[in-house]
């Protein structure tokens, strides 16, 4: 009976205590942190053409095989993009691609030349406020791209020394058509609903090419500026 006494009061005592002094008490469990807002979104850019287009192809700047990267099939004025999306960043890719075939016949053979390219491209974007619907969001980036190029000339009724300079005629049109590069840029956006964005960017882009003839191998570097349109979608 003493001791049940003694406990009751001891416990008495020390409850006021505790409910005095919270740090006294044992710390409630951390609530745990929301989510990421990430989806997966799908949008094009639009680059309209400028004189300096006119003035490339005036000045006989193509590579001739339709696949490089100033040529306008692999880097098209409308090209569409997919990625991830998030609050402050989002990581985005494209993929171009050209490729042509022509085949030659004759009484004795059959010849078959193919040329074309796959251009790879991948971009960060950090924005430097959340995106929210009904606001204007700007943005800073980085990317790099490339150029893979294909090229193969065959014909079963070529001997070796055809073989050979079939080779080199291939390698020489891969070098026309590869390349890489890269781009920084700044750009703004409107996220006009839950899952339709507009905005417009631009970017200063290096690109590096070669082109390798009989006698020399010739490289060149290109920096230029565009500016585009941009329609995106949220999944």
């Amino acid at each position: 009976m003493l001791f049940a006494a003694v406990s009751s009061v001891a416990l008495g005592l020390v409850t006021p205590a505790l409910a005095a002094d919270p740090a006294a008490a044992p710390p409630a469990p951390a609530a745990p942190e929301a989510p990421a807002d990430r989806h997966y979104v799908l949008g094009v850019d639009w680059v309209p053409a400028s004189r300096a287009d006119l003035v490339w192809i005036a000045e006989d700047q193509l590579t001739g095989t339709l696949a490089g990267e100033f040529d306008g099939a692999v880097r098209p004025a409308l090209s569409a993009y997919g990625g991830l999306q998030g609050d402050k960043t989002a990581w985005l890719v494209s993929l171009g691609a050209a490729r042509s075939t022509s085949v030659s016949w004759t009484l004795e053979s059959r010849e078959t030349t193919a040329m074309g390219g796959v251009r790879p491209a991948l971009d960060m974007q950090r924005y430097l406020l959340p995106r929210q619907t009904g606001a204007t969001t700007a943005w800073w980036g980085v990317g790099v791209s490339g150029v893979i190029p294909m090229a193969s000339v065959r014909s079963a009724s070529y001997g070796e020394q055809e073989v050979e300079d079939a080779a080199e005629e291939a390698r020489a049109t891969r070098s026309r058509i590869g390349g890489v590069g890269g781009r920084v840029g700044l750009g703004g956006e409107v996220l006009l609903s839950p899952g339709i964005t507009l905005g417009v960017r631009t970017h200063l882009n290096a690109h590096r090419g070669q082109t390798l003839n009989e006698d020399a191998l010739r490289v060149a570097t290109w920096i230029w500026a565009d500016a585009a349109l941009r329609l995106q979608i949220e999944l």
